[in-house]
């Protein structure tokens, strides 16, 4: 099971590799505007200013099916185990990683609750993702003592492998 594990997360990385390089080159360098404006001496370019665009904020969020392959990975770690769960436990304070390491399968299973809550078009910000993963492990039975900062952890590892 070791050397699935690996495999899938060796083929995640390399797929994370060439695929989020590309994608950024596709995001639109800045807004424009191309009227002309006349006097008398020359002709002048305006410029249009964070002002004159309004009140439009969109947060930079990572897309849905790339945070689905990190809670895939996260489900796998918290599921088997491992060195590699101490990415998400260095996170937690001591009860709440005793928490996790005796109640894997509870959180392995809110998890997998929470992958199919995610939209693989949509973007997620890390504090969203965080949230839909602690409503999934209260859904899955966790105390909400233990679930937002499991949650809080797990959101905080995804990112990261991501």
């Amino acid at each position: 099971m070791s050397r699935k594990f690996l495999a899938c997360l060796l083929v995640f990385s390399l797929l994370v590799t060439f695929t989020l390089p590309s994608a950024s080159l596709a995001a639109p360098k800045s807004q424009q505007s191309n009227n002309s404006v006349v006097t008398e001496e020359y002709i002048q370019n305006s410029v249009t200013t964070d002002d004159e665009i309004g009140d439009e904020v969109e947060a930079a969020g990572k897309t849905g099916w790339l945070i689905k392959m990190g809670l895939e990975v996260a489900e796998q770690i918290v599921r088997y185990g491992g060195s590699a769960l101490s990415k998400i436990t260095k996170y937690l304070d001591a009860d709440t990683a005793k928490y996790l390491k005796n109640n894997s399968s509870k959180i392995a299973k809110g998890i997998a609750d929470a992958q199919k809550k995610i939209n693989e078009l949509e973007d997620y910000t890390q504090s969203r993702l965080s949230a839909i993963l602690q409503q999934s492990l209260s859904n899955m039975g966790v105390p909400k003592s233990y679930a937002v900062p499991i949650g809080d952890a797990i959101a905080a590892a995804v990112m990261f492998l991501i």
